[in-house]
């Protein structure tokens, strides 16, 4: 695949605002098998409703950088780019961005 993309920083972690989601009732098998493989995990048992483990404690991860990526169409690499820079300019406008990030436009 040839797919344009951009990845770019957003912001650090910060365990006061980055909290794993609270256990909830899963509609189907399915719902509770997806809900324990996105809580990087992989020793919570199935018939469990707790996220479990310190790989869902926040403070694991303190300060480091989230960031995130921009995939557009093949051959639009100028485009992608465009995109990121609007991109950029929104997360600087509504976002306590730290500077040391680099969003800068």
């Amino acid at each position: 695949m040839d797919y344009a993309c951009t990845v770019f920083p957003v912001t650090f972690v910060d365990p006061e605002v980055d909290k794993p989601p609270a256990p909830h009732t899963f509609h189907f098998s399915q719902d509770k098998a997806f809900y324990h493989l996105c809580s990087f995990s992989p020793y919570i048992p199935l018939d469990s409703t707790e996220p479990g483990t310190d790989a869902d404690n926040p403070d694991m991860y303190t300060g480091l950088p989230v960031g995130l990526q921009l995939v557009g169409q093949t051959q639009e690499e100028e485009a992608v780019i465009a995109m990121t820079e609007i991109v950029v300019e929104a997360l600087n406008e509504q976002l306590d961005v730290r500077p040391e990030i680099g969003l800068h436009g």
